[in-house]
């Protein structure tokens, strides 16, 4: 969809990862002025979520994802 409308932008996320390895409180903290991608970019830190290593100790992230659309030309 954000494809679509040719929407691009980035959007700052932090949220809480423990020590027990769970991702908790995500937050954008920088919209992108998009809430679409503002949306995504929440549910990519859900989704990822197991792909972050444990901490030993509880970590507040701060994580900046870019949406840019590449053009192809023939």
């Amino acid at each position: 969809m954000a494809r679509r409308l040719g929407l691009e932008g980035k959007v700052v996320v932090s949220f809480l990862l423990t020590k027990g390895g769970e991702v908790k409180e995500i937050r954008v903290e920088e919209s992108s002025s998009h809430k679409l991608l503002d949306e995504n970019a929440v549910e990519t830190i859900k989704k990822c979520s197991s792909l972050f290593p444990v901490p030993p100790t509880d970590v507040k992230v701060r994580l900046p994802i870019s949406y840019r659309l590449e053009r192809a030309f023939k």
